[in-house]
């Protein structure tokens, strides 16, 4: 079994695909792997579970770019998930960044980056990093969902301890996306009560029930209320 974004979860199915880890890892080690083999080769280890080996192919990669043409934007990305997964997120956001200046126009490095803001709680970074995103794909539906997420949890307590409605508009808006596109698992991943806590589970789950129409009364309702009262 995966996970949402295809790690390998299920011990018994890595012991079953163990051969081909250790296929990975030969390919890894011949002298003549280069640097689109090795970077390639990391994904196989992320998903596989082994995020320490996937970081030092990219290191490996890298450090043959280094001594040729020069980095790619392609190994640098590789290079920022392998940190992500051995949790050192600083590092990705630094690697994400440089392959972000060598690629500027991609919608994929920026999404990255909006999501790894998301994580670490700064929301006002992360609607930059989507609305970046957006600005290079417009018709990104995950995009459009980081931005609405990002956009909703600014404007709440960090901890979700108060009452505030805060921006209804946005998490209404990102509900009914994540409704009309329900093979994106990445647009129910940002509505999750884990991201939003009591205030979403508790009113658009109960009082809602995602539904178009009673989204739509409960925008009418939020705006109905003054800031000070909540929901």
């Amino acid at each position: 079994m995966t996970d949402a974004v295809g790690y390998v979860t299920e011990s018994a199915h890595l012991e079953i695909l163990a051969p081909w880890l250790n296929l990975a890892r030969t390919a890894a080690a011949r002298a003549d792997a280069d640097a689109e083999v090795l970077r390639a080769l990391s994904g196989v280890a992320r998903r596989l579970g082994v995020a320490s080996e996937a970081l030092a192919w990219c290191e490996a990669a890298l450090a043959l770019e280094d001594s040729a043409a020069g980095r790619t934007a392609s190994t640098l990305v590789m290079l920022g998930y392998a940190q992500r997964d051995t949790e050192d997120p600083a590092a990705a956001a630094a690697t994400w960044s440089a392959a972000f200046a060598l690629d500027p126009s991609s919608a994929l490095i920026p999404l990255d980056l909006a999501d790894l803001a998301f994580t670490a709680g700064d929301f006002t970074a992360a609607h930059t990093w989507a609305e970046r995103t957006l600005e290079n794909d417009p018709a990104s539906i995950k995009a459009r969902g980081a931005v609405l997420a990002a956009q909703y949890r600014a404007s709440v307590s960090t901890d979700g301890s108060d009452d505030r409605a805060g921006d209804v508009d946005a998490l209404i808006d990102l509900t009914l996306l994540a409704h009309n596109h329900p093979g994106t698992d990445y647009l129910r991943q940002l509505g999750c009560p884990a991201n939003f806590g009591h205030w979403s589970r508790g009113v658009i789950t109960r009082r809602a029930s995602g539904s178009p129409a009673s989204l739509g009364r409960l925008r009418g309702e939020s705006h109905s209320r003054s800031p000070s009262e909540g929901v």
